[in-house]
């Protein structure tokens, strides 16, 4: 029988948990109990160090299954002859993140554990992306409590915006918000990337972010996409106007629990009012709160 190291040459999809290595086979199916397993991924252990925008390497091979009630994501440490798994309900994440730049790719998902927020990163190699990008929109169908019926697949994609649309879903409000760049003597550092800003009518806030760069030659591969639900009562979206910038944020009891932040120079009063209008169309969209400095 083959025992896996975490060191095989690149991750794969599999038909069933029951398909993984151990101990990530009995660590998902002691967890499944009658839920079906709809995608599930392993990943060998990253070889490299941790990722471009602070997304940590958990030195780990790890597996992700997707049902339509939670996440199932187990790490084995195979060093320090250690493993653990994370089962997160659909309604108790906070925030999903996928990306990828050349051949690394990653996963961050914010979610709360009942008491506190918590977090947990995998890196991959790219090749299995599209498989994290359905992964996504997956948890996305789902998490509103939608059946499962053989029409879980029937995504439109948007070539465009490079995420997927879910069946009836539509684009409420867009913005694309370029780079904001500071020149400090003889440097120019880059404050913020360029990001697609999408208000769907499923109540999901969606940041696209283009790695940018100073010099126009220089060449850029990094592009991560954002996912928060914000009609969630536990998690309500708060945006406050500052002196220079627009701070998005999910909340919990005043305690920010994540955050985006935009400059004035991307995001303007013109904006915050087309988005207060569009949030106003919308049913939820009266959770959100919106406060100035002085608030």
């Amino acid at each position: 029988m083959y025992v896996s190291n975490g060191h095989e040459p690149h991750p794969f999809k599999v038909a069933h948990p029951n398909d993984l290595y151990e101990p990530h086979r009995s660590l998902i199916c002691d967890r499944l109990g009658n839920e079906t397993p709809l995608l599930t991924l392993y990943c060998p252990v990253w070889e490299g160090g941790n990722g471009i925008w602070g997304h940590q390497n958990p030195r780990a091979s790890s597996a992700v299954s997707l049902t339509e009630r939670h996440w199932f994501i187990s790490l084995n440490k195979h060093k320090q002859h250690s493993a653990q798994i994370f089962q997160i309900d659909h309604r108790n994440v906070i925030a999903v993140e996928i990306g990828q730049a050349l051949l690394l790719g990653w996963l961050r998902i914010n979610f709360w554990d009942g008491k506190n927020a918590n977090q947990t990163d995998l890196l991959f190699n790219a090749h299995v992306f599209p498989d994290f990008r359905q992964l996504l929109s997956l948890w996305r169908y789902f998490y509103h409590g939608n059946p499962l019926t053989d029409k879980t697949a029937a995504f439109e994609f948007n070539p465009e915006k490079h995420f997927l649309l879910l069946n009836n879903e539509s684009i409420r409000w867009q913005r694309s918000l370029p780079a904001v760049f500071r020149k400090r003597r003889r440097k120019t550092k880059v404050l913020a990337h360029q990001t697609d800003l999408i208000l769907t009518s499923q109540g999901f806030l969606i940041f696209l972010v283009h790695e940018s760069a100073p010099d126009k030659k220089q060449l850029t591969f990094a592009e991560t996409l954002h996912v928060w639900p914000v009609w969630q009562e536990r998690f309500p979206l708060r945006i406050n106007m500052q002196e220079n910038r627009i701070v998005f944020k999910l909340s919990n009891h005043g305690k920010d629990l994540i955050r985006f932040d935009f400059f004035e120079e991307q995001f303007g009063d013109h904006d915050l009012k087309d988005l207060k209008a569009a949030l106003h169309d919308m049913e939820g969209g009266e959770n959100v709160g919106f406060y100035s400095k002085s608030d």
